[in-house]
């Protein structure tokens, strides 16, 4: 199951399947298509950045999820925390049986 991405005006986060969300900042994903094409077409990095930001946020997205793994950006990524439920809230609730 792939992590579900959203984005925010300068974020994206990450949702992966075992719930743990990270934001990364939108410009990672476009830095990363940006030195692609600047390698690959002969232009500054500058420019490239530049075009890339110009395609928005669903190419960047597109890119992350095409062209890069979790090790290219886990560095970057800052845990989401969620929401800490503690055990002791959680013991009326809890499922009591005996093992046999």
């Amino acid at each position: 199951m792939r992590p579900t991405i959203r984005r925010s005006m300068t974020n994206i986060t990450i949702t992966f399947p075992n719930g743990r969300k990270f934001s990364l900042p939108l410009s990672v994903p476009q830095k990363s298509m940006a030195a692609y094409y600047s390698e690959r077409e002969e232009v500054s990095f500058t420019s490239a950045f530049a075009d890339a930001q110009a395609l928005g946020a669903d190419e960047a997205i597109d890119w992350l999820r095409n062209n890069m793994d979790w090790s290219d950006v886990e560095h970057l990524a800052t845990e989401i925390p969620t929401e800490i439920v503690t055990l002791e809230s959680q013991w009326g609730d809890a499922e009591v049986e005996v093992a046999r």
